[in-house]
């Protein structure tokens, strides 16, 4: 996963239904990757925050692939 975040930003950690699963450190930019995420089959509230306390969340549905 990724998200756009301000440049004073040092690192941003990832919540799925309230649950950290990781995190990016933004002091880096040259060595910026997205958080891969191993997501069960389901319905997740997934939320990002920044270091300086602003956040953003959507809802999303894992499905298996057959």
């Amino acid at each position: 996963m990724q998200a756009n975040a301000d440049a004073q930003a040092s690192y941003l950690c990832w919540f799925a239904n309230g649950q950290f699963i990781g995190n990016n450190d933004l002091s880096d930019m040259s060595n910026h990757t997205p958080l891969i995420w191993q997501a069960k089959t389901g319905d997740y509230e997934v939320q990002v925050s920044d270091d300086l306390g602003r956040s953003s969340s959507i809802s999303v549905q894992v499905q298996a692939v057959k």
